[in-house]
């Protein structure tokens, strides 16, 4: 049986299409040329300029055990309201899975645990189209990072993202997934502080 579909599901699409049907063929192309190489043991993060306002940072799991190719920290305009998302772009057209696991092995409420440096802090996973986006408000119907946690997201060094995605996990662990992101490599700085002055976060 799918995974069953709630009402916020479908205002998250909706809104969501409207901005990013006009970047998806730029924001694809920027990953396929290499701005975000998983298999890189040094991956940074490379900036990239959408269209109307939208402004891209884009890197790649050091690390993973799921099937995420490219982690987008994104300043999404619409109607010009700013909204701060943290995308995760998986590999093919298969939704967010452990490496190995099976579509139909999908729990109905999939859970995260985001840590910077070790700390955890609050966040929930959304989503939306061809992506999974991580937010820890919502502004409107929109996913969103909030101030607070993009400002550790650009002052920290190291990102580990624990999934639950799974019914079943081996081992009896609470996780079933993980993806580690460095916050320094390249010029992750500059290309994440860019990002958020454009949200005026």
């Amino acid at each position: 049986m799918g995974r069953p579909w709630r009402a916020w599901h479908f205002a998250l699409i909706a809104a969501v299409t409207l901005f990013v049907a006009a970047d998806v063929f730029l924001l694809w192309a920027v990953l396929i040329a290499g701005a975000a190489d998983p298999s890189g043991g040094n991956a940074g993060w490379t900036l990239r300029e959408g269209e109307g306002q939208t402004l891209y940072a884009v890197s790649a799991p050091t690390s993973t055990t799921v099937n995420v190719t490219a982690l987008v920290l994104a300043c999404e305009v619409v109607s010009g309201v700013s909204t701060l998302q943290l995308q995760l772009y998986v590999d093919g057209e298969r939704p967010l899975l452990p490496v190995g696991a099976r579509r139909e092995q999908l729990k109905d409420d999939p859970q995260l645990r985001l840590e910077i440096d070790g700390v955890a802090y609050p966040a929930k996973l959304f989503f939306a189209g061809d992506f999974a986006v991580i937010a820890d408000r919502t502004d409107g119907v929109l996913p969103a990072l909030s101030p607070g946690l993009a400002e550790r997201f650009e002052r920290g060094a190291r990102l580990m993202l624990r999934f639950d995605l799974l019914t079943e996990k081996a081992g009896g662990s609470d996780f079933d997934g993980a993806a580690t992101v460095e916050l320094k490599a390249g010029d992750a700085g500059k290309a994440i502080a860019a990002v958020r002055r454009r949200c005026r976060q």
